[in-house]
């Protein structure tokens, strides 16, 4: 090994790399090896890295630590030779200088410096027999970058900013939140009318490289809070997905994350009232690299447990954008936002239920007095005055204290970007571990049931449901059969699936699609009854929505 130590690695910048040349070719050194047992048997030689873990090492939900560097290889090198954490030794680059490299795992979360011990360790396989021996012990310094800061777009809506702006919106149409100076990667906002004082954000288009996310609660057309309460997902591909793009799915479809691959996380909750809450977590390599005036730039953290990853489902379904000889659509869709909306003013009453200091007190009791917001406010020192004002501009534009959840919910998911960023060290006799007091009290609530709709336990913003109840809150009677079940099926060539929509759905293989075959003529249509109907397991896509493959025809 030519690279002695110790090396250092800082969060958010270029890799280092580990040196090592072979004294010998790979011919001499399995010709001498004792592990040879024919003539015939294929030798192979690598080199590779690992790096120690700690028993204080931050964890994933399911027990997996969460390593502080990670090990790769230089873009140049051809597959053949690259294997897990390390290179191949040949006939044709055993001369020259290998190289592995190491680079500081992008984390999101604000922590110390870290030194952990490097092994770099030889292989020799012969057939099915291998001989491992280490070859040096380097010390790597993992310098952490991450500043915990966040933004967010909530309601209708309040933008929060990287440099602790806040601001509303009230304007029907698009606003660029996030945009990167270099790199093919935006993050665009969508609010559509609510009243008569307000648009509310209820649409978001994440760009990476040349392809786009589409996270939608607004619908086609109309009122976005009267539909059924769901959040729609489309991919739009060109080619194959931009590497290092993937999209997770949380708590029964209530909640996505987009990650891109610098990784910056954009997450997407489903709001009070069928609208959206966005926050943006950018990784530290993407720290200066955000531009534009309506730009918001922001930063946070991520979540240690795992969602359910969906991105090849997506992909199964990922429409190609309209090029631009493709011509106009068949049918011309209605105009989606009115640019010509101008949101009345509101004052406050006088008098009544919602005057301004009934409000505040009304607000700051349901953030600040709750259980989750004194807890976040007594443990990890968070304040809540952007949430408050937003809570209270909700209620005066709305004019109803109901319109408070929406502020209440952001409040919340900005005490858990908080708590999932923030490190956490060993447990101590007599101390409290915020990541328990807090995140045990973290699960969906309502207001006349309690958390996890009194059905269920809470561990970690987690519900475990009673039998026979099912869904993120608990709420669903895994006993009954979904309801408001429809198709929004509109296809007039050959599809591959159908998405269903309604109420109810939850994880499991008794979801079923039915399809019966019927026969067409010019004139009629008729059944062709119990001998030709298929039945196929469906996919789950959330508590409203399922999607099933329609059968060959």
């Amino acid at each position: 090994v030519v690279t002695k130590g110790p090396l250092t690695v800082t969060e958010g910048e270029d890799v280092e790399y580990i040196e090592f040349a072979a004294t010998l070719p790979p011919r001499f050194i399995c010709a001498s090896s004792e592990t040879l047992h024919s003539s015939n048997d294929t030798c192979e030689i690598t080199v590779f890295g690992i790096l120690g873990i700690e028993s204080g090492d931050r964890k994933c939900s399911d027990g997996t630590s969460i390593p502080q560097a990670v090990i790769g290889w230089p873009h140049s090198y051809i597959d053949d030779i690259i294997v897990p954490c390390g290179v191949k030794v040949t006939e044709m680059n055993w001369l020259s200088v290998l190289r592995l490299a190491v680079k500081a795992k992008v984390d999101l979360i604000k922590d110390s410096n870290y030194k952990r011990q490097l092994t770099i360790s030889q292989k020799i396989s012969i057939g099915s027999v291998s001989n491992t021996v280490d070859l040096n012990i380097i010390q790597v310094t993992v310098t952490n970058t991450d500043r915990g800061l966040s933004c967010s777009a909530s309601g209708d809506p309040h933008y929060s900013t990287f440099d602790g702006a806040y601001f509303h919106n009230y304007i029907e149409g698009e606003l660029v939140m996030f945009r990167h100076k270099t790199l093919p990667y935006a993050v665009h906002t969508f609010q559509r009318r609510c009243n008569t004082h307000a648009a509310c954000h209820c649409t978001i288009a994440i760009r990476s490289g040349d392809d786009v996310i589409i996270i939608d609660v607004c619908g086609p057309g109309g009122t976005p809070a009267s539909r059924i309460p769901q959040i729609e997902v489309q991919l739009y591909l060109n080619g194959d997905l931009t590497p290092g793009t993937k999209i997770e799915q949380y708590n029964g479809g209530t909640t996505y994350k987009v990650r891109l691959p610098t990784g910056t996380v954009i997450q997407v909750q489903r709001g009070w009232s069928n609208y959206m809450n966005t926050a943006i977590y950018l990784s530290v390599a993407d720290y200066g690299q955000t531009e534009g005036r309506d730009v918001v730039n922001c930063v946070s953290s991520t979540s240690t447990g795992r969602g359910n990853d969906i991105t090849s489902m997506l992909l199964t379904q990922a429409l190609q954008p309209l090029g631009c000889d493709d011509g106009p659509p068949a049918v011309k869709p209605p105009p989606v936002f009115d640019l010509e909306f101008n949101p009345k003013p509101v004052d406050w009453p006088t008098t009544g239920p919602i005057t301004k200091p009934k409000v505040e007190e009304h607000c700051r009791l349901k953030i600040e007095g709750s259980v989750v917001g004194s807890l976040c406010g007594r443990l990890l020192n968070i304040t809540f005055h952007m949430e408050i004002e937003g809570c209270m501009e909700d209620v005066k534009i709305g004019g109803a204290l109901a319109w408070a959840k929406a502020s209440i919910g952001a409040a919340l998911e900005k005490c858990k970007g908080v708590l999932e960023g923030k490190e956490q060290g060993p447990p101590s006799p007599g101390k409290e571990n915020p990541l328990i007091e807090i995140g045990d009290k973290l699960c969906p609530e309502d207001e006349t049931n309690g958390m996890c709709s009194g059905k269920g336990t809470c561990k970690l913003g987690v519900c475990t449901c009673n039998t026979p109840f099912r869904g993120p809150d608990c709420s669903i009677d895994g006993g009954k059969p979904p309801s408001n079940v429809k198709s929004e099926l509109n296809c007039n060539g050959f599809c591959k699936k159908v998405v269903i929509t309604g109420e109810g759905f939850f994880e499991s293989d008794a979801m079923q699609c039915e399809f019966t075959k019927i026969e067409l003529s010019i004139t009629s249509w008729k059944v062709l009854g119990v001998s030709h109907v298929t039945v196929v397991k469906a996919e789950y896509m959330g508590t409203n929505q399922m999607m099933c493959t329609l059968p060959k025809p």
